[in-house]
């Protein structure tokens, strides 16, 4: 997919030079991305920016607060079901926990 700004009301393809069209681009939970699209041979270009925005949003959405809980004599955390889904995790999958800038880092 090809990144840059389109001001103009009408763009032509890149690759095959044919008029592209309007589109939006659903990036998920909701959120579409304004972008052009050909139908001749199916090359997208999306704004940057716009594509930025659009995830800063999707991260927001899928943030959720959750508790910590007693597992056995240790402790744990359950996903939420979204987050389950999103990332496809599996009961065993093995996950890396780090420190981070701005707290811990669970990484899949």
């Amino acid at each position: 997919m090809g990144h840059q700004r389109f001001p103009r009301k009408t763009m032509k393809c890149p690759q095959c030079k044919k008029e592209m069209k309007r589109w939006a681009f659903d990036i998920g939970h909701g959120i579409a991305v304004p972008s052009r699209h050909c139908t001749h041979c199916q090359f997208n270009v999306t704004d940057e920016k716009a594509l930025a925005r659009g995830m800063s949003r999707r991260r927001e959405l899928m943030s959720k607060d959750i508790r910590v809980v007693a597992i056995g004599d240790g402790l744990g955390i359950r996903f939420p079901k979204a987050f389950v889904a999103e990332f496809a995790i599996k009961k065993g999958a093995k996950l890396t926990v780090k420190p981070g800038k701005k707290g811990i880092e669970v990484l899949l």
